[in-house]
């Protein structure tokens, strides 16, 4: 069974501070941000967290090499 999938299109402005969040039904779930289907990892500019259900991405002063389809994947 494939888990719901919400799109969500944004639009920011170079240097914003852009916070993706995805919010599941259960606080020990696992997940992951993929930006075009690539893991991401917490770096200066991205911050991936958790804090209960919620799993976080940051993106620190945003550029243009930033536009991407980002997805949180739910690891059941």
């Amino acid at each position: 069974m494939e888990s719901p999938c919400h799109v969500v299109y944004v639009c920011f402005q170079v240097d914003d501070l852009v916070v993706l969040v995805c919010e599941v039904n259960k606080d020990n779930t696992k997940a992951k941000w993929l930006k075009d289907g690539n893991e991401l990892q917490s770096t200066n500019r991205f911050r991936v967290s958790k804090d209960g259900r919620k799993h976080m991405l940051e993106i620190h002063d945003i550029t243009l090499d930033d536009e991407a389809q980002y997805v949180c994947k739910v690891c059941i």
